[in-house]
Order: C-alpha cells, then sequence, then structure tokens
C-alpha cells in the first residue's frame, strides 16, 4: 500500500507531479525523528558493535533522508514558488541543525573511531571500510574534534553558509526570471525557428503584451544566441545572462555582498579545524593533494588547450566577416558557430 506523503514513496521513481510543498515538512520532520531516536538508540547500545547493528542502520536512515531532500531540492530548482521556496527554506534549516549535530556528536564519533581500531574491521569489505573511513573524515571535518566554543561558532557558521549559499541562488533564480524583452516587428526574428517564434508570441500573449518576449532560460536563451540573424537582440540577452544577480544588473538580486559573506565564513570554518584557507579544507575529500597540485594541473591543461581555442577563434573571427560581422564578439559566437556547421556553407580560410 502506497504511503499518503509522495516524498516517502521509495517502490519506483520518485513520484515528482504528486509532490506539493505542504508535503515537505511532515515528511522532513517524521524523518529526522526518526533518525534521532534511532542515532540516540545507538548511542546508548551496549555490547560490542558491527557494521550490521550499528554502522548501517545509519547508512539507510541518511540514504532515506537524502532520496527525500535531492526531490525537494530538484523540485524547488525546476517548478520553484513562493510556496515551495518557504518550505524549503524552513527545512533547510532544520536539516542543516541535524547534519550539524551528528557531525559533532562525539559519543557516535568514538563509536565508529571503535569500531575503526577493532579487530572487526580488517573482516569488512573494502567498501565499508571505505564507508566508515569517509564517516570519521567528515566527523573531523563537521567539526567533532573542536571544543565547546569553537564547536558552537563552527554551527553557526553552517547555518549561515546553508542560509546564504540558498540566498545566492534564489537571487540567481529570481534575476532571471525578472529578465525579458518584447520585440514588437516578427522581422526582426529573422533565423529562429518557427517553433520557438511561436512560443516567444505564447509568452508574450500570457504577460498581455504585444508581440515575442524572450527570455534568460534556456529554451528561449539559446535558440536566439544560436540562429538570430539580429545582432542586437543576441547582444541585449547575452549581457542580460551574463550579467544576472550582480552589481550591473538588479539591485534586489546583487549577490556580491553574498558572495563577500560566503568566502569570509568559508574561511573562518577552515581556521577553525585547523587549515590554512577553505580550499586547503575542500581539498580533503578530493584526489587533488594540494592547491598547488591544482593550479598546476589547471595550469598544464590551459597550455595544452589555449592553441587549440586559437585556432578555433581565428577560424570564427575570419568566418565572421563573411557573414558581415567585423569584430566577433561573445554575443556572435554561438550563433557563428551554428552557421559554420552547416553543411551548405563552403568556408575557405583567408590567410
Amino acid at each position: 500500500m502506497m504511503m499518503t506523503n509522495p516524498i516517502l514513496f521509495r517502490d519506483s521513481l520518485p513520484l515528482f507531479d504528486q509532490i506539493k510543498p505542504s508535503h515537505i515538512s511532515p515528511a522532513i520532520e517524521g524523518m529526522l525523528k526518526e533518525a534521532n531516536s534511532l542515532i540516540h538508540a545507538l548511542k546508548v547500545m551496549g555490547g560490542s558493535i558491527s557494521w550490521e547493528n550499528f554502522v548501517e542502520p545509519i547508512e539507510m536512515v541518511s540514504e532515506k533522508i537524502s532520496r527525500a531532500w535531492g526531490q525537494i531540492e530538484h523540485l524547488n530548482a525546476v517548478v520553484n514558488s513562493d510556496d515551495l521556496r518557504k518550505a524549503y527554506n524552513d527545512n533547510l534549516i532544520k536539516l542543516t541543525e541535524f547534519y550539524t549535530n551528528l557531525s559533532q556528536d562525539e559519543a557516535l564519533y568514538k563509536k565508529y573511531q571503535s569500531l575503526k581500531d577493532g579487530e572487526i574491521f580488517e573482516s569488512l569489505t573494502p567498501s565499508q571500510k571505505r564507508i566508515i573511513d569517509n564517516v570519521l573524515r567528515e566527523f573531523k571535518l563537521g567539526g567533532a574534534e573542536l571544543n565547546e566554543l569553537e564547536k558552537a561558532r563552527f554551527k553557526v557558521i553552517q547555518e549561515k553558509l546553508a542560509k546564504l549559499s540558498t540566498q545566492f541562488e534564489e537571487n540567481i533564480l529570481d534575476a532571471t526570471n525578472e529578465f525579458s524583452i518584447f520585440v514588437g516587428d516578427a522581422d526582426d526574428l529573422q533565423g529562429i525557428p518557427e517553433e520557438n517564434i511561436k512560443k516567444a508570441q505564447s509568452e508574450a500573449i500570457e504577460d498581455k503584451k504585444e508581440g515575442y518576449k524572450f527570455t534568460l532560460h534556456f529554451p528561449s536563451y539559446l535558440p536566439v544566441m544560436q540562429y538570430a540573424e539580429d545582432r542586437n537582440l543576441r547582444e541585449k540577452l547575452y549581457r542580460g545572462y551574463a550579467t544576472r544577480a550582480s552589481e550591473l544588473a538588479s539591485p534586489k538580486f546583487d549577490n556580491t555582498k553574498l558572495i563577500d559573506e560566503i568566502l569570509a565564513l568559508r574561511y573562518e570554518s577552515a581556521k577553525l579545524l585547523g587549515f590554512n584557507h577553505f580550499t586547503e579544507m575542500s581539498l580533503v575529500t578530493k584526489m587533488a593533494k594540494s592547491n598547488e597540485e591544482v593550479v598546476s594541473f589547471l595550469m598544464d591543461l590551459a597550455n595544452k588547450a589555449k592553441p587549440f581555442a586559437l585556432k578555433d577563434m581565428e577560424e570564427l573571427s575570419a568566418f565572421s566577416k563573411t557573414l558581415g560581422i567585423e569584430k566577433l564578439e561573445a554575443w556572435d559566437i554561438a550563433y557563428v558557430s551554428e552557421k559554420l556547421r552547416q553543411p551548405n556553407i563552403v568556408f575557405r580560410k583567408t590567410k
């Protein structure tokens, strides 16, 4: 029998079409209550611990929460609404608090460490060993080894970072939704596929306006950048997209201050954990061993790729002149590239 809350449904793919904002809080609160009860029971559990009676139950409940929250995150990104956004933000706070408390739980940390140090560890599979090692690493990165004062500050930082990161994403989404261009004359839409023109017209009608509406959403934005003969239209959309949520666009969605705050808090959290900077802390969970290694890799990649990129740009720049574009700009690249790909165009590279 299917559960009444579609977020908790696990027998097949997620039921995205049935999930409503009102389902979110009951689902998350119920799962967090279940998880907290389980964790409490495991902490006070006597006798020896094993993968089956300790690690596996935590992994199972964590996967359940992760699957549910993944559905909510996806919906918040693709069908954002005021009610969905509120439910998302309210429960993000609860989840952040849950995971921060979990990563700072010394009793739980010690039990994982005892499992790592015990004889039973050697009998585990490589995957099981890796999971335990990763959990211990997350405890350290979550502040389990900090003193009480540092833990309190670290928790505040994590909660602030969660809120700021969400606000950052919301500003981009809101800035994208706010921007639009209306074109009155169909003659200015030459080159754009007919289906995209019809869509632009229907969107203008929905706004009770004449003409054709173009936005920064990719189904509207990309066809213009690739096919529109009107270079002016391409430039306006490109500049709108490139300056979303910045000081060059709508002030109410400017992410500049948020970026400064996020960087400062990341640096502080890294210092609390004993790292020199956030990059050093971030690399603990990655393959690269140091920021120098990352920079070296990127520079080597750039040096090898640059000659080919320059050659491509030279070809595009030369071809653009045959289209009447004397100086190739960023808003011309997709358009000129599309023209160059067309098989009916013969292109002879100029010397």
